[in-house]
């Protein structure tokens, strides 16, 4: 005679919350490797990610055991072969870097400027995740390792434009202000203007706000819900730019309208970005 099989217990509630809540973090963590072109280290993922640095630590050490990440001296890297071909996909922002370097390229080549593809972390900042340099001498560059306040760029502004009123209304009651310089913009009232504006165009610029001699302009690339993912970025020395804007906003918007229809498989994209 079989012995009854014991019966099994179900996991409590908490625990089920916990386990999906581990998953998540473990699929965002790898996310975010995949769009990364240089090693990651535990305190910048930790910061990215929004958990505690022992937190980040568990999970690297456990992606590492089951070979999905390599370390290295300066930090972790998806381990070889992954997030190519089809070995992983790797989530959504790593199929739009992926979609995003040829229209960069073209970007870039038809602007003679610097094109990137930004995503807004958590905590409101923003991660360039891919780039392609401009070959003038005279340019604009930027660490891919290095995150950067959303108020004070296009790429924030114009992706702030494109998400939810709640999500807005979180940045303004948690992040602090400061000016970077005398250009940047940092009150609230005067921000919303300059965000309501960039939904109502499609694309926000800003001129010497981050960094003296900088300026930039994003349009934003956008889900089946017409919520902004990322954006697009053409950025220039000021003197340049002062005199190419129109011709970079046309090709910032074009850009942007072939990624998200990329993206989307062919989701409708709003008229005043295809003008």
């Amino acid at each position: 005679m079989n012995a009854a099989r014991k019966p099994r217990l179900a996991k409590p509630e908490s625990a089920k919350s916990e386990s999906v809540k581990s998953a998540l973090r473990v699929l965002e963590m790898l996310e975010l490797f995949a769009v990364a072109s240089e090693p990651l280290g535990v305190s910048q993922l930790a910061r990215d990610m929004d958990i505690p640095k022992s937190s980040a630590q568990g999970l690297l050490n456990t992606l590492v055991s089951k070979n999905y990440l390599t370390r290295e001296h300066s930090g972790y890297r998806l381990a070889p072969g992954l997030g190519t071909g089809s070995a992983w996909v790797g989530g959504v922002h790593a199929r739009l870097a992926n979609l995003a370097t040829p229209v960069m390229r073209a970007a870039a080549e038809a602007s003679g400027e610097s094109a990137f593809l930004s995503v807004m972390t958590r905590q409101f900042r923003m991660r360039f995740v891919s780039k392609v340099v401009s070959r003038n001498e005279v340019r604009y560059d930027a660490a891919l390792t290095h995150t950067r306040a959303a108020y004070n760029t296009s790429s924030g502004l114009v992706i702030l434009a494109y998400r939810p009123e709640a999500e807005v209304a979180a940045f303004f009651r948690k992040v602090p202000r400061e000016a970077a310089t005398s250009h940047t913009v940092i009150e609230e009232r005067e921000l919303r203007r300059i965000i309501a504006r960039a939904n109502r165009n499609g694309y926000a610029d800003v001129r010497d706000s981050h960094a003296l001699g900088v300026s930039g302009v994003s349009a934003p690339i956008l889900d089946r819900q017409g919520l902004a993912i990322a954006a697009l970025t053409l950025g220039a020395p000021t003197w340049r730019f002062t005199k190419a804007r129109a011709a970079m906003i046309k090709q910032v918007l074009k850009g942007a309208v072939e990624l998200t229809r990329a993206l989307n498989s062919g989701a409708v994209v709003t008229d005043k970005m295809a003008a």
